[in-house]
């Protein structure tokens, strides 16, 4: 594994740091690649092969481009944050859509039940028509034979 990577967060300038960091920036979202010899030496002037290093080198950029990430990781923090939250929200709007759905079913088999029941009675009334209706003919049947038998009389 190499010893630098270059580290490109979003809207921001690259930046060589150790490779011991990249999980951290895959993580931040952060574009990760491997540097050039001349870029490494850019920001670890000591990694300079043969070359000699006359005066202190110039850590600015370098201290700007920490601090942009730092401001970048806080950023996504928060953002992480608000999604976590968003999250929890979906998740238990999700429960309660669950237990709704539950109930309905249970309901719906109740719903079922009831019209079996009444289908049930339907039937049965349907049958106890159909009697009445026949042991009103026959009741009718009787009266012309007893009306027949009193006009013989």
């Amino acid at each position: 594994m190499d010893k630098y990577i270059k580290v490109t967060a979003k809207g921001k300038a690259p930046v060589v740091l150790l490779a011991s960091n990249k999980g951290f920036y895959q993580r931040q979202g952060a574009k990760i690649e491997m540097p050039t010899q001349a870029e490494i030496e850019a920001f670890f002037p000591e990694e300079r092969k043969g070359k000699e290093v006359k005066s202190a080198p110039d850590t600015s950029a370098l201290n700007t481009a920490n601090a942009e990430l730092a401001k970048a990781n806080e950023a996504l923090e928060l953002e992480n944050a608000e999604h976590t939250k968003t999250k929890s929200a979906l998740e238990t709007a999700n429960l309660e859509l669950t237990k709704a759905n539950e109930a309905l079913e249970s309901e719906k088999v109740e719903h079922g039940k009831t019209k079996s029941a009444l289908e049930t009675k339907t039937a049965e009334l349907a049958k106890a028509n159909e009697a009445l209706e026949s042991a009103k003919k026959e009741l009718e049947t009787a009266q012309k034979e007893i009306e027949k038998l009193t006009k013989k009389q």
